[in-house]
């Protein structure tokens, strides 16, 4: 699971779109096509100001910045750039051939060996880490100007913290942990999400977006090898990936078992003394057949299956990921932002606070 590392480009200083999600593998299957059909656009949320970007931009001229993969070291250009192309290049047509199928079970050993290498470094690549980043470096400049002004390594930590240095740690750090991040990945269990028929899935400028629903107190819950983790990609507006850790599905099968105990116990009751069975208990009955069948093609279809069907609450905790791990912008197919407005108006500061310390 390599990752073709950065290298000097260039000896000018010519500015070029860097975009922090690629259009082909992505952007693209999040965009419609206008009448004049010479290019490809999205509905565009800004998520600090609580609106839709009046136009439809083009995915050329969004979710990236100029040069945000490239910096200037003496007279040269150290660049990223065309190693995040090649990575592209080699699974766009993994994802695609995912979304023909509807399903993971197209996948080799080698696509998602690639797939694995294209989410950690998409992850890794994302404004929101590069400010986070910056945060750190800020704050451990401005300590150490407080406590040791005197220090010989001062300028050193300074240089970190200025617009270059913190773009060239960003750019070291997608090189160094893409390949053991990708390991995790890969290792993981996989599910694909299909979008509602009313709704469909965002992309934000931070695809890759982790929720768990374990609490580690100060040591936090988010994180790749953090147990219970879960991470989410959408692939395209009608489909998204999920990477749980092996204990999401431990629990789910933990869970599976107990109410299965207490369905039996309920059906041999039913069956030998239907009298003294509640009308409740007939409804759990039901109830708990229902939460069976769901929880029987899921876990059915795990790694290799079908694309599991989404209700409209899912479809809510996906996008409102998106939303919370934005930095600023989310695009869609579709003007469907009322859940995003609805969490601006609710929480305007809010978001996913990740530090990279």
């Amino acid at each position: 699971m390599e990752f073709r590392k950065g290298s000097i480009l260039r000896n000018d200083a010519k500015a070029e779109m860097q975009h922090h999600v690629p259009k082909a593998a992505l952007l693209k299957n999040f965009s419609f096509e206008k009448p004049n059909g010479k290019s490809r656009h999205v509905f565009l949320f800004d998520r600090l100001k609580g609106k839709l970007i009046p136009s439809q931009p083009s995915v050329n001229n969004v979710l990236g910045q100029r040069n945000f993969y490239s910096v200037k070291l003496g007279e040269s250009i150290y660049s990223i750039e065309e190693g995040l192309t090649a990575l592209e290049d080699a699974t766009s047509p993994i994802i695609s051939k995912i979304i023909t199928n509807e399903s993971l079970e197209c996948l080799s050993d080698k696509d998602r060996a690639k797939l694995s290498t294209f989410i950690t470094a998409q992850w890794l690549r994302s404004p929101k880490i590069r400010a986070s980043q910056k945060t750190f470096s800020e704050t451990l400049a401005a300590k150490s100007r407080r406590i040791a002004p005197e220090a010989s390594n001062l300028s050193e930590i300074e240089a970190h913290a200025s617009e270059d240095g913190v773009k060239l740690s960003s750019i070291r750090l997608i090189e160094d942990l893409t390949g053991n991040l990708a390991e995790i990945v890969y290792s993981y269990r996989w599910l694909l999400h299909r979008a509602t028929p009313q709704q469909s899935f965002w992309i934000s400028d931070c695809p890759v977006v982790m929720h768990s629903q374990e609490d580690f107190g100060p040591y936090g819950s988010l994180g790749f090898g953090v147990p219970g983790i879960q991470l989410t990609m959408p692939l395209s507006s009608d489909f998204a990936l999920s990477i749980w850790h092996p204990k999401v599905v431990h629990d789910l099968t933990k869970d599976y078992d107990e109410r299965l105990k207490t369905f039996k116990h309920l059906k041999i009751k039913q069956a030998l003394a239907p009298m003294t069975v509640s009308l409740e208990a007939e409804a759990l009955i039901l109830e708990t057949e229902k939460k069976f069948r769901s929880l029987d093609f899921l876990l059915d279809n795990l790694d290799i299956g079908t694309a599991i069907p989404s209700s409209s609450e899912n479809m809510d905790h996906f996008n409102s990921l998106q939303f919370n791990w934005s930095l600023r912008f989310i695009a869609s197919k579709n003007d469907d932002f009322v859940l995003a407005a609805r969490m601006y108006k609710d929480n305007p500061g809010g978001g996913v606070s990740f530090r990279m310390d």
